[in-house]
């Protein structure tokens, strides 16, 4: 389905933006922790990938239909040029 939708705007050689293409606040999972000095230690968790192409560690993120967005987007665009 994302295919067909990126297909279909590359196919009317419409412009167009990935919004969130490469997820994240942070490279990779560097994003911190918070301490109080003493014995507390808790993560910081900020991403917010959403299901883009490229995860915040830089892998190919996975759809909803099992499918690699990555490649989805990389052969919709492929397709046309």
């Amino acid at each position: 389905q994302f295919r067909d939708g990126v297909g279909a705007m590359v196919g009317e050689n419409a412009s167009f933006s990935l919004y969130m293409a490469h997820g994240g606040t942070n490279f990779a999972f560097w994003s911190g922790a918070n301490g109080d000095q003493g014995s507390s230690y808790l993560p910081d968790i900020t991403s917010y990938d959403y299901s883009s192409p490229i995860s915040e560690g830089g892998d190919h993120n996975i759809g909803s239909d099992s499918g690699d967005l990555f490649l989805a987007v990389q052969s919709a665009i492929a397709s046309k040029h």
